[in-house]
Order: structure tokens, then C-alpha cells, then sequence
């Protein structure tokens, strides 16, 4: 096992109800993927890793890889080192993550608009307590 450490706060991570998409979130570390399908690269983990969300669950991750998506204004966003975790009912993204490569997140009202050196990238809505992000579909290729 390695000394990394993986946190999703998603509340509801366990509940029965599995929901499609993105989402948008404020306190995860890394970014979570639970549709093996969705990963455009993939490779299998076996070094024991999990992640707690905020009601201490704890989930395996069981591969990493990338995944491209594709906003309602047509931008593509690749998201790297994306953690498969199949017990997650959500997708997530790391808002941290996204900051750090240099994306500008604006919240305004019930949506959320992200921007990238001052060019409109895409955008989400509020939905349930979380943000969801406006999707056209997901770009796999694995």
C-alpha cells in the first residue's frame, strides 16, 4: 500500500439511486470515476489504495486513467490520473485539481461557469446540494 492519501466528500456516495454525469467537488482531493467505460486510458491498481468520503466509507480503487468530456459549447476537458472506484455512485471532479491547472471557477446563483485564461470552457448547475457539470457525452476510447 502506498503512503497516498484520497478524499471525496460527496455525502451520498452509497446511496442506492446512481447517478450519471459530472460533479462538481469542493472537497475532493483527486478525481473519481466510477464507469470503467468512460476512460479513454486505463491502468489496473493493485497497490490497496482506497478513498473515505466524508461519512467514512471507504471505497478500492482498482485503476487510474484518463477521461475527456465534452461541454455543451463544444470544449473538451481531459482530466488526468482519474481514480476508478466502482462502489462510488458519483463521478467527481476536484475543484482544488482544476484550480491547480489554472482554471477559474466563477459561481454565480445556482450554476457555476469554468474559464481558462479568460476563455468560457464550460459550465454547471446546481442540483441537489452539488453541482452538476452541462454535458454533451463522454469520450472513451479503452
Amino acid at each position: 500500500m502506498t503512503d497516498d492519501k484520497y478524499v471525496a466528500t460527496v455525502c451520498d456516495a452509497n446511496s442506492v439511486d446512481i447517478e450519471s454525469g459530472w460533479w462538481l467537488d469542493t472537497g475532493a482531493s483527486i478525481h473519481i470515476c466510477k464507469d470503467r467505460s468512460l476512460f479513454k486510458t486505463y491502468e489496473k491498481t493493485e497497490d490497496g489504495n482506497e478513498v473515505k468520503v466524508a461519512n467514512n466509507f471507504r471505497s478500492k480503487v482498482v485503476g487510474k486513467g484518463t477521461v475527456e468530456f465534452s461541454f455543451t459549447s463544444w470544449k473538451t476537458l481531459t482530466l488526468v490520473n482519474v481514480l476508478h472506484v466502482p462502489d462510488m455512485c458519483k463521478n467527481l471532479i476536484s475543484r482544488d485539481l482544476l484550480n491547480k491547472r489554472g482554471f477559474k471557477l466563477v459561481y454565480e446563483s445556482d450554476k457555476f461557469v469554468l474559464s481558462k485564461n479568460g476563455t468560457f470552457i464550460g459550465q454547471g448547475y446546481s442540483c441537489n446540494g452539488m453541482i452538476k457539470l452541462n454535458l454533451i457525452n463522454n469520450i472513451s476510447s479503452v
